[in-house]
């Protein structure tokens, strides 16, 4: 992790929800990273605690990633919104 005020490294034997949720137990802010669903669910329970940090799924892998997969199926529905987001995807 990092921030404007320092970097944290930790290696760690998997991504579950419980590893997620003690290395971010009172971080509070946005937290970028990859879309694993332990994430999400760490940021869930993180909220029942009363904690404040948030995921948002990094765009990493240009048209070939999650975010863009996301933003495309959106388009079906909210093109005027999701477009341009496809377009600064795909120049990455």
């Amino acid at each position: 992790m990092t921030s404007d005020d320092g970097i944290y490294h930790s290696i760690r034997q998997d991504k579950g929800t419980k590893t997620c949720g003690e290395i971010l137990k009172n971080f509070e802010g946005v937290v970028v990273g990859d879309q694993a669903q332990t994430h999400y669910a760490a940021q869930r329970e993180s909220e029942i605690d009363g904690a404040g940090f948030q995921f948002a799924g990094c765009c990493t892998r240009g048209h070939k990633g999650p975010c863009f997969r996301r933003f495309r199926d959106a388009a079906k529905d909210f093109p005027n919104q999701a477009n341009p987001v496809l377009e600064m995807i795909s120049n990455m």
